[in-house]
């Protein structure tokens, strides 16, 4: 055998030198070609697939030609931007108390541009609220781009009745874009962390790998209603605050 996997071996050459094995005819040129392209293609496939510290460990241990350098160069700087891109979006995680008079900074002016925020309004004593916030710290958690914060009802909004939280308000670009009141809507009482990100994410609110509803309390519709732009409400009269509370909630605790 001369050849291991097409590439001449030690003894061959060996041969060839000493005349006692042809000479390998000449490689034309476009042969030339189609293996340069087929080896860039080849490296190209290989660093397409690995992390920043793979292409850190490959231009340290490997002999590389111009070519190979400037296309690894290329997506080394590339990975950069990407993570430097994830740094910034991953910016926020866990939830946030704020106070009445931080709402409209920290929901509207503050989250930055495109950022979905997710406002709890809540009451200390209602247990539904405890569990919504349990649910939120789950996914706050695991979708550090979204900003969730929280906020007594009754502090946010003067008269806000107790019976209505949790209230969950879901902003972007400084704009509500609705909201659930009550667990009714979104899985009751025995709601999961899964049940509320599958419910977030059929509004496109945030991206799930689940390729169906987690279980049964979430499989039908979820009630979500697109609403006006609820930040005005803040410290509304009442009769101001009705007209953006007009849910069509089938809940009995609507005021």
């Amino acid at each position: 055998m001369s050849k291991i996997n097409g590439i001449e071996t030690e003894w061959t050459i060996l041969q060839r030198q000493h005349g006692n094995l042809p000479e390998l005819p000449e490689e034309k040129e476009e042969d030339k070609i189609v293996y340069y392209k087929s080896a860039n293609e080849e490296f190209e496939n290989q660093l397409s697939g690995a992390s920043l510290e793979q292409l850190k460990q490959i231009e340290q241990d490997k002999y590389l030609d111009q070519d190979e350098d400037e296309l690894l160069q290329q997506i080394k700087a590339k990975r950069l931007q990407e993570l430097k891109q994830k740094q910034l979006a991953n910016k926020f995680g866990g939830v946030k108390d704020i106070s009445a008079t931080e709402y409209v900074k920290e929901v509207c002016e503050n989250a930055g541009k495109d950022v979905y925020v997710l406002v709890h309004l809540y009451a200390p004593a209602r247990e539904e609220c405890k569990i919504l916030d349990d649910r939120l710290q789950t996914l706050s958690h695991k979708f550090l781009d979204i900003k969730f914060v929280r906020v007594r009802g009754s502090a946010a909004i003067p008269n806000f009745p107790d019976n209505n939280c949790p209230t969950l308000l879901i902003y972007r670009n400084g704009h509500n874009l609705g909201q659930f009141v009550g667990l009714g809507k979104i899985g009751g009482r025995e709601m999961t962390a899964a049940d509320l990100e599958w419910i977030l994410a059929q509004f496109g609110v945030l991206k799930t790998e689940m390729k169906k509803p987690p279980s049964a309390r979430v499989a039908g519709d979820s009630g979500f209603k697109f609403t006006g732009d609820f930040s005005s409400t803040v410290g509304a009269s009442s009769s101001n605050r009705r007209s953006a509370f007009d849910l069509d909630d089938d809940d009995d605790d609507d005021y």
